[in-house]
């Protein structure tokens, strides 16, 4: 009997398992949305830090900095880098860089150069204690202790030190009036090897697939002085000190000698994206080696959301985006007012 009573209970459960398997599932929801923010620093003076809401395009905040810390910038922001918490406002007209908590932008910290009146030009990080300032109208980069933000030295390195970029414990500094790179190694903040490049490097990238190269952009002859025009020039350097090709940016599609670069971005796919007059150019880091012109007009900068591993593509207000490989999505966003930099966040 109770083997009888036993087998009926299986089987009734067996029948409500079948019906259930064969009903509507249940909805599963998911709260969680693709969204991030764009935040853009004016070209006004002083700037005004605007929240764009994605992919929606709403103005949550036209002036975040200014709501949230009582009053306005000193000047107008050129750059804006983030490392960890924190984002750095690079302010050149009043010589300095304006520190704001990414979550709140509740101002952290003034770093003030107004004394040596060293331009700002370009931060990097070497580890979690310690920035490294680039200065263009100098022979110097600042080190600057991020735990207290204070300047406890500077190192020598070449004339006009435009850009710089970090990679594992290495720094590299972009020197455009002397045609050189100086590395410098964070463990003894001393420049450990300068390499010579072609005319004018400005921009300066690190292969952050391969975590031991970067990729130096000369603007080449004549595009800062009265030399005779040449192409602009990829440079490609390993972290263990020497360099390992050089690439000629000389294609007629583009421009050739005539190319202006004015920005230049390096995605995690192993591409760096570079803006000249006629579009973008892909230029593989990778095997070092020239791609092609991958959008056909002009924008005034290319910038590059390291969370979404996307590309920012901006001219005048309207923007367009791009993954890491430079194929355009269907995406947009326009800005309220011109822009001089922006950060996806």
């Amino acid at each position: 009997m109770k083997s009888i009573q036993l087998f009926i209970a299986v089987l009734s459960l067996a029948v409500v398992s079948i019906i259930a398997g064969c009903s509507r599932p249940d909805r599963v929801i998911d709260n969680t949305q693709d969204e991030w923010e764009i935040v853009a620093a004016t070209d006004a003076s002083p700037s005004s830090l605007t929240l764009l809401h994605q992919p929606d395009g709403i103005v949550t905040s036209s002036n975040i900095y200014s709501n949230v810390n009582g009053g306005p910038l000193p000047g107008t922001i050129t750059k804006i880098i983030e490392f960890r918490e924190n984002l750095y406002l690079l302010i050149p007209s009043v010589y300095q860089i304006i520190v704001v908590n990414k979550d709140s932008y509740k101002k952290v910290s003034t770093i003030d150069l107004s004394v040596s009146q060293r331009i700002p030009s370009d931060i990097a990080f070497g580890n979690a204690t310690t920035g490294y300032i680039a200065h263009e109208n100098d022979t110097t980069v600042s080190v600057l202790d991020i735990t207290n933000f204070t300047i406890p030295r500077s190192i020598t390195v070449g004339k006009h030190p435009i850009a710089i970029v970090s990679i594992g414990n290495q720094i590299f500094v972009a020197n455009q009036a002397s045609n050189t790179v100086s590395q410098i190694d964070t463990r003894t903040n001393t420049v450990v090897a300068t390499h010579n490049v072609a005319p004018a490097p400005t921009f300066i990238q690190a292969n952050i697939k391969n975590g031991h190269e970067v990729v130096v952009l000369s603007l080449g002859a004549g595009k800062i002085d009265s030399a005779e025009k040449t192409a602009p020039v990829a440079t490609f350097i390993d972290s263990a000190r020497f360099i390992l090709a050089t690439t000629v940016l000389d294609n007629i599609e583009y421009g050739g000698v005539e190319a202006f670069p004015n920005s230049m971005v390096a995605s995690n796919k192993e591409w760096a994206f570079i803006s000249v007059q006629k579009g973008v150019i892909r230029l593989d880091i990778r095997d070092r080696i020239l791609s092609t012109l991958v959008f056909d007009q002009e924008y005034s900068k290319i910038f590059y959301n390291f969370r979404r591993e996307e590309l920012l593509l901006l001219k005048n207000t309207e923007g367009a985006i791009a993954d890491g490989d430079g194929i355009i999505k269907n995406l947009t966003f326009t800005l309220p007012t011109a822009s001089t930099t922006i950060i996806g966040l």
